[in-house]
């Protein structure tokens, strides 16, 4: 949760009535967060050439969107959080958090 105060703008994403595309956010250091929502549709060349710092995954990602989220968290040593519950089985991500799961290449 944010305290109202510290939100300096949020942008508003084009074609989508009410969806948000950045927020901008006033950090305890001084400077300004960013933060950037995304949807799966957007595939995974949406998140080529960002250098990022978290990434939150609020459902199971296609292992693509997964890699690239890695490969962008890489430049700042960031953190990546996925949150799902896995309805679709033992999917190829699922089965990389379980002991002895197999990645198919």
């Amino acid at each position: 949760m944010l305290p109202g105060a510290a939100l300096l703008k949020v942008t508003r994403r084009q074609g989508i009535a009410e969806a948000v595309d950045q927020i901008y956010v006033r950090h305890v250091s001084g400077g300004t967060s960013v933060l950037t929502l995304k949807s799966y549709q957007e595939g995974r060349e949406s998140c080529q050439g960002a250098g990022l710092d978290l990434v939150w995954l609020d459902e199971e990602a296609p292992s693509s969107i997964y890699d690239e989220c890695l490969v962008r968290l890489m430049v700042n040593a960031g953190c990546i959080m996925s949150t799902f519950t896995p309805l679709k089985g033992l999917t190829d991500l699922v089965l990389r958090f379980l002991p002895g799961g197999i990645v198919e290449q």
